[in-house]
């Protein structure tokens, strides 16, 4: 009886990748409090590796790029970061990578020349995933969208 896999081995650009090993190098960080790595398909059909990052201190991109730079492989290094202010999870308390795949954040990337301030955690995931929970609560919930239930 086949029962699947037991890790979450995924295979991006050629190159077999174990996001866990992934999430244990970027969590080294002192300021990265979690981490999620995942994978998206595109359109086209190739698949990105995408970190999903909460932050215990502020950190600024130049300093996370190089933490990335020295102690994730180039092959393994995600093509994406967000940062969210928390990690939603399932009922069963597992990260919700599908609310992850779908929240409304902008990737974080480096700031303008003139500009080295930290970045803080983005507030648009409380409001996502708010809209969300009130969603599945909701008893005007006929639609397919979150947003359904926002008066």
């Amino acid at each position: 009886m086949f029962v699947g896999r037991a890790d979450r081995q995924v295979k991006v650009r050629g190159f077999r990748i174990e996001p866990a090993e992934v999430e244990r190098q970027l969590a080294a960080h002192p300021a990265i409090r979690q981490v999620r790595v995942c994978t998206r398909r595109h359109p086209d059909g190739r698949h990105e590796l995408l970190a999903y990052l909460v932050l215990a201190a502020n950190l600024t991109f130049d300093a996370y790029h190089r933490h990335l730079a020295d102690t994730v492989a180039p092959y393994m290094r995600p093509q994406h970061t967000y940062v969210v202010d928390a990690l939603p999870h399932t009922a069963n308390g597992k990260v919700d990578e599908a609310a992850l795949l779908n929240c409304a954040v902008a990737p974080w990337r480096r700031p303008g020349p003139s500009s080295a301030t930290p970045v803080p955690p983005c507030a648009s995931y409380s409001s996502w995933r708010a809209a969300s929970l009130a969603w599945r609560i909701s008893p005007r919930a006929t639609d397919s969208s979150p947003a359904a239930a926002i008066p």
